[in-house]
């Protein structure tokens, strides 16, 4: 085996790893007041979700080569029926929230979400351009910013697949607005499809 120097530095640096495991629990931390502060908007907005399983914070190490956090709620994943929102801290990137419909649910709510984008079309706000459902990075394979698109391509991108994701990010350097980055874009979402 051939370590590199900075590899050789990274393996023998125990530290890292207990500074790794901090975070994370600062994030889970967050994760959970999050969902507190989710049920009283959307309890507050008076919107009548379908009963939604227990708040889900999961974690893993391999999202695109990288650490990762997600908290699901409020969530409804069916095989086929998806009412989800996801709240993701990726290592090295940035957090965010998704607003993920399918099946059913984008049935119900597609005609209010591109009545809504239509209308409105909030900097920040990011439409999924991707065929598949389960990825959250911010290219331009996968995220076109709502912003910069007329409603006629808006309706294609909320048609073309069986299911709608809405998303914005929060960079990492701006970690310390994260409350109220995610109070905004989760009333936002909610408003869409109340």
């Amino acid at each position: 085996m051939q370590l590199t120097p900075e590899e050789y530095g990274i393996v023998t640096n125990s530290q890292f790893l207990l500074v790794k495991a901090d975070i994370v629990a600062k994030v889970r931390a967050e994760f959970e007041g999050l969902q507190t502060m989710y049920s009283n908007i959307w309890e507050g907005e008076g919107v009548a979700f379908p009963k939604t399983g227990l708040p889900k914070i999961s974690r893993g190490e391999n999202y695109n080569g990288l650490p990762y956090l997600v908290l699901d709620y409020p969530a409804v994943f069916g095989k086929e029926n998806i009412l989800a929102f996801r709240t993701m801290f990726w290592w090295g990137n940035f957090f965010s929230i998704t607003l993920h419909l399918q099946g059913t649910y984008k049935e119900q709510y597609q005609q209010a979400v591109e009545r809504s984008l239509h209308e409105n079309k909030p900097p920040g706000l990011y439409v999924s351009c991707n065929k598949s459902a389960w990825e959250y990075h911010y290219g331009e394979d996968n995220y076109l910013t709502v912003d910069s698109l007329d409603n006629s391509t808006i309706s294609t991108l909320l048609n073309k697949n069986e299911f709608i994701k809405l998303s914005a990010k929060l960079d990492l350097a701006d970690y310390g607005q994260l409350q109220g980055f995610m109070r905004e874009w989760f009333g936002v979402m909610v408003t869409m499809i109340k």
